[in-house]
C-alpha cells in the first residue's frame, strides 16, 4: 500500500502541535511561601500551626487544588524539617519539628522559618513526623541511645532513681525507685512559652502496689517557673494521689497561665511511695495553647496575599490579657482606645 507522504507529515505535525500545546498551556504548579516563627528550646521540640491553604491559593488567583504533600518548612540553611499535615475543622494543622537552639543564649528566642505550600509535591521532601506536638524533648521516652537508655535522661540519674519499663501505646516509661529511705523525682526539661500564654501540662502515669510514705502520699507534683534570668518563681501544686493502685494508665491534665515575669516552665513529678517501682511516669507533654494561624503568604513574584481585609477604616482589637501575644493584624485593646463613629471595630 502506498501512503501519501504529505498526509503523513500533516498528521505528524498536527500530533506534535497538540502535544506541544498541551505542554505550553498546562497550568504550572503553584507555590506560595509564608514566614513562620517558633521559640527555640534547649532541645528539639514539636510545635503546630494552622492554615487555610486552599483559601490562600484562591486569594492568589490559583484554581488548582491544594496538595498536602506540597507542604515543607525550611530552616535558615534551607534544610527541610520533619512535618505532618492533617485536616482540622475545615482547614489544616501542620505539626513540625523545631531544632533545639545551638547556643544557650538563644534559649527562649524566636527564630524564623519558611513555609512552602502549593499544588504539587514538595521539591524539598522531609521525613514524615511521627511524634505528637510537645515542647518536651522525648517526652514519651521512646528515643533510646545505643545503650538502650532514653535520650534526655542522664545515665547517672537513670541508674540512681529510675528503671526503664514498658509504657503506654508501645512507648517506654520510667518507674521511680523511691523507698523508705528516699523519695524520687522526675523533672522535665525547662521549656519556653510566649509571655502570658496558657500552658497545657499532660501527664500519663500508673500506680501499682504503692504505699504512701514520704509526706504521707504516693504522688505529689508541681508546675515550676523561672524568669528570664533563671530565678525560680512561686510554683503551682499539681497532681497529688494517695491511692495504692490506679487501675492502669491514667492521664492528668492541667492548664495554667504563664505568670507575670515567667519565661520558662517545667513539670516536677515526685514519688513518695515506700515500694520501689510502684509509681511509673509514662509521658510528659507541655504545650502552649496559642497555635498560630497563617493568614498571609507571598507569591513567586513577591506579591503578598492575605485572608485579612485591610484598609484605613478597618480596625481590629485583640481582647487578650495585658501580657498575652497580640494576633497578627490586630491591635491590643487598652483603656486609651475610645469609641468614635469614625473609629469602629
Amino acid at each position: 500500500m502506498i501512503t501519501d507522504s504529505r498526509n503523513l507529515f500533516s498528521s505528524l505535525s498536527l500530533a506534535l502541535w497538540v502535544l506541544c500545546g498541551m505542554t505550553l498551556f498546562a497550568a504550572e504548579p503553584a507555590l506560595l511561601t509564608a514566614k513562620v516563627t517558633a521559640i527555640q528550646q534547649s532541645r528539639d521540640a514539636i510545635v503546630g500551626l494552622r492554615a487555610d491553604f486552599s483559601r490562600l491559593l484562591q486569594t492568589a488567583g490559583i484554581s488548582q487544588a491544594f496538595l498536602p504533600e506540597s507542604v515543607a518548612i525550611l530552616d535558615a540553611d534551607g534544610q527541610s524539617l520533619p512535618v505532618r499535615v492533617t485536616p482540622e475543622q475545615g482547614i489544616y494543622r501542620v505539626s513540625w519539628a523545631v531544632p533545639g537552639a545551638a547556643r544557650k543564649e538563644d534559649y527562649g528566642r524566636v527564630a524564623d522559618y519558611t513555609l512552602l505550600f502549593g499544588t504539587a509535591p514538595s521539591k524539598n521532601p522531609a521525613p514524615q513526623l511521627q511524634d505528637e506536638e510537645n515542647l518536651v524533648f522525648n517526652g514519651n521516652f521512646r528515643q533510646l541511645n545505643s545503650d538502650g537508655q532514653p535520650l534526655g535522661i542522664s545515665a547517672a540519674q537513670l541508674q540512681k532513681d529510675f528503671q526503664l519499663v514498658e509504657g503506654p501505646t508501645g512507648n517506654k516509661a520510667l518507674a521511680l525507685q523511691s523507698d523508705t529511705e528516699k523519695k524520687c523525682a522526675y523533672r522535665s526539661q525547662w521549656v519556653y512559652c510566649p509571655a502570658g500564654s496558657l500552658v497545657e501540662y499532660r501527664i500519663k502515669y500508673k500506680i501499682s502496689g504503692a504505699v504512701a510514705h514520704h509526706y504521707q502520699t504516693v504522688i505529689y507534683s508541681y508546675v515550676n517557673y523561672r524568669d528570664q534570668d533563671g530565678k525560680f518563681l512561686s510554683r503551682q501544686g499539681a497532681l497529688s494521689n494517695r491511692r495504692t493502685d490506679s487501675d492502669g494508665w491514667q492521664e492528668y491534665l492541667i492548664t495554667l497561665p504563664l505568670p507575670a515575669g515567667a519565661t520558662s516552665t517545667n513539670f516536677e513529678f515526685n514519688s513518695g511511695s515506700s515500694v520501689p517501682g510502684s509509681v511509673i511516669i509514662g509521658e510528659v507533654k507541655i504545650n502552649s495553647t496559642a497555635i498560630p494561624e497563617i493568614s498571609t503568604a507571598a507569591t513567586a513574584g513577591g506579591e503578598i496575599m492575605s485572608l485579612i481585609a485591610r484598609g484605613s477604616n478597618i480596625y481590629r482589637y485583640d481582647l487578650g490579657t495585658a501580657t498575652s501575644p497580640v494576633m497578627d493584624g490586630f491591635t491590643a485593646l487598652h483603656p486609651d482606645i475610645k469609641y468614635t463613629a469614625e473609629n469602629k471595630c
